[in-house]
């Protein structure tokens, strides 16, 4: 079996061609396992980052709950001043009371 010249011409071109496509691919695989590499890295970058905000969050979050109590302590505490305050108001009233009262009885024992 004879091929013409323009046949072997064909026959070397899609050689030539399929050879090229070959090269392409090759380099294509490799730089898709290149960006496949740095995606994964991102990811566990990005997942390393998310875990580290949660446990801030948490943090802060526990933070929050901590000072909210303080908050209502604090609150108490000055609730308790104040009943306190207005106690020792009402027991000055009434010493003031029984300091008049006495006075008046002295006065009374110093007239007789």
């Amino acid at each position: 079996m004879r091929f013409s010249e323009w046949q072997r011409l064909g026959i070397v071109l899609v050689s030539f061609l399929l050879f090229i496509f070959l090269i392409i691919g090759c380099a294509s695989v490799k730089e898709m396992r290149e960006h496949r590499a740095a995606a994964e890295t991102a990811m566990k970058a990005a997942q390393e980052a998310a875990m580290k905000a949660e446990e801030a969050a948490k943090r802060a979050e526990e933070a929050a709950a901590k000072a909210e109590d303080a908050a209502n302590k604090a609150q108490s505490c000055a609730i308790k001043a104040q009943t306190a305050a207005d106690k020792a108001e009402v027991a000055a009233e009434k010493a003031e009371r029984m300091a008049e009262k006495c006075e008046r009885c002295f006065e009374k024992g110093l007239r007789k």
